[in-house]
């Protein structure tokens, strides 16, 4: 049902459509955080009004051919981190919708250790430099910040802990692409 529910919303009108990943191995502190980040990213942008969003990672995201022809992947993201935000961004700055479809749902089986983990998140953060780069956006506000952390420890207390360290593997990561990029 998952990919029909996509399809479903693409049908109805809308030129992508998004559904929520979850986390398969709930046991897995490194894989609640790593998901809990991910997801706690894309639901920040819904807009519970009109059922749009801003972002979606693209583990879950389905559009239109003609869409994916106009706005292809810039190559230039070459870690798998921030070609997603980067497309999404596109796709909403050309006045297409990116819908949110609830009902269609991705287990993500993630298997992370602590030294996988953190090479994750410090690649999230050279992907984010390149976005920011990219598009001239700023970090987001402090609540962003804390409600990351909440969806975190909602997650269990290693969980919470462990996306507090993504945080700082982020800035480890923004800082590297910063040095990289001035060389």
């Amino acid at each position: 049902g998952w990919a029909a529910a996509l399809v479903a919303r693409i049908e109805a009108g809308a030129q992508a459509a998004a559904g929520p990943t979850r986390n398969a191995r709930p046991a897995d502190p490194f894989a609640a955080a790593a998901q809990a980040v991910a997801s706690y990213c894309a639901e920040a942008t819904i807009d519970t009004a009109t059922g749009r969003m801003r972002f979606a990672p693209t583990s879950n995201i389905a559009c239109r051919a003609d869409v994916l022809a106009a706005l292809p992947f810039d190559e230039r993201y070459p870690l798998a981190a921030g070609e997603d935000r980067d497309w999404c961004a596109r796709l909403v700055a050309s006045g297409a919708a990116l819908v949110f479809a609830p009902e269609a749902v991705v287990a993500h089986h993630q298997e992370l250790d602590a030294r996988g983990f953190w090479r994750q998140q410090v690649r999230y953060g050279r992907g984010a430099h390149r976005f920011r780069s990219d598009h001239g956006s700023r970090l987001e506000a402090p609540g962003f910040y804390t409600g990351l952390v909440r969806r975190g420890f909602a997650e269990g207390a290693r969980a919470g802990a462990l996306v507090c360290l993504a945080q700082l593997a982020t800035a480890v990561g923004i800082a590297q692409e910063a040095a990289a990029a001035r060389r």
